[in-house]
């Protein structure tokens, strides 16, 4: 089955295909300009000027973002970008699918050698949480100091009645922006599917922090981010996130 020749793709061969994508993405927020060219991106350019199928392309051009450590959101905008220039009113899902497996298969391939972390939104699983808990508390224990004062945890929830592939490209999309916004040494880990909790230290940036995780989800109905303050006692803090996790 034929993508289908668009007149923009008609008009435009692959040098000028190219450059006008290129200054679209850079546009629509590409950022780190030098970075964008690849070998995957010629393919794309060839077989839309053709107007042959871009399902194969596309998902090699995830990969190569992947690869080259492209987020998720920055990889689709750039699709998008694509799609603006050849005049498509939203890129087809089938594309946006192909481009989002390829991202995912290459990124699996990064992350699978740290088994703490879910392949899909690279955010640390459950048990891992779990685990820095324990070793926070024992800390803690030690130093005479109740969690609660220096620690809490950021929740966020998407909301979870979308269709099954749209609540995952959420979820990869939204542990995207949270790798983004906690950059230093915090847990970030997976609750479930569209659920995440942040293990991070008190400090004058975090309600900074938390506008920006509400900001990426603003788009989303039903929604919520919030904090939630640690227990006194591990027990009942790993009981908060089984809980949480529901």
């Amino acid at each position: 089955m034929r993508q289908g020749r668009s007149s923009a793709a008609g008009a435009l061969s692959t040098g000028p295909l190219c450059q006008a994508w290129r200054r679209r993405s850079l546009e629509v927020g590409w950022r780190v300009p030098g970075d964008w060219h690849t070998g995957a991106v010629d393919d794309v350019v060839a077989v839309a000027c053709r107007g042959d199928d871009l399902r194969g392309p596309c998902e090699l051009l995830g990969r190569a973002r992947a690869r080259a450590g492209v987020g998720i959101r920055e990889t689709l905008g750039d699709l998008g970008a694509l799609g603006d220039v050849l005049d498509w009113r939203d890129p087809p899902l089938r594309l946006i699918t192909a481009t989002a497996e390829g991202w995912v298969e290459a990124g699996l391939a990064v992350l699978v050698d740290g088994a703490c972390e879910d392949p899909l939104t690279g955010l640390v699983t459950r048990p891992y949480l779990r685990t820095r808990l324990s070793e926070l508390y024992r800390e803690a224990e030690a130093e005479g100091i109740p969690p609660r004062y220096g620690h809490t945890l950021v929740v966020a929830e998407l909301e979870q009645h979308a269709d099954p592939w749209r609540r995952m490209a959420r979820a990869i999309v939204f542990g995207d922006d949270l790798r983004t916004v906690f950059s230093g040494g915090e847990t970030r880990s997976l609750l479930g599917m569209g659920k995440a909790a942040v293990l991070t230290p008190l400090g004058p940036r975090l309600e900074a922090r938390m506008a920006e995780v509400r900001d990426s989800v603003s788009d989303i109905p039903g929604s919520r981010v919030w904090l939630e303050e640690l227990p006194a006692t591990v027990t009942e803090a790993l009981n908060l996130v089984e809980k949480l996790a529901r």
